[in-house]
């Protein structure tokens, strides 16, 4: 089974494959932009880790996204409507932000997966459950 990690919500975009449960490679997004921190879509980084690891893309059997964008979303709507007057933050990023970084994971995988037959499910990976993940005992 080949699984196919993809962080980009926050700083540090990266991409990672996991093949047979093992990490095969790792790529941050950075190393190849050159912007310390990038939160731009990895997508360098994938190819990186494709190549690394001598797979094709119709290869990938599951697809793990590190944020789960709905997660506690009605919290955060009755959060913003309580705090109207002093929302603009939260609205730019829940709303604005979240949906321009939510339109472009979807973008990328129509492009890399729209014409293969059997399409990779998408996982969305609730964040700190991503974190705790990564961590070996």
């Amino acid at each position: 089974m080949i699984i196919l990690g993809i962080n980009y919500f926050f700083h540090d975009s990266s991409a990672c494959l996991v093949v047979d449960g093992k990490l095969v490679a790792m790529l941050e997004e950075e190393r190849f932009t050159r912007r310390k921190h990038t939160d731009e879509f990895p997508v360098r980084a994938v190819e990186g880790c494709i190549q690394l690891a001598d797979i094709a893309l119709a290869d990938i059997d599951h697809i793990a996204v590190s944020i789960k964008p709905t997660k506690d979303w009605g919290a955060k709507l009755a959060y913003g409507l309580a705090h109207l007057p002093n929302a603009k933050t939260f609205i730019k990023h829940e709303l604005w932000y979240a949906g321009f970084k939510q339109r472009g994971l979807k973008s990328w995988y129509i492009e890399k997966f729209g014409k293969l037959v059997r399409k990779p499910p998408l996982h969305f990976v609730p964040h700190h459950t991503a974190h705790a993940a990564g961590r070996r005992s």
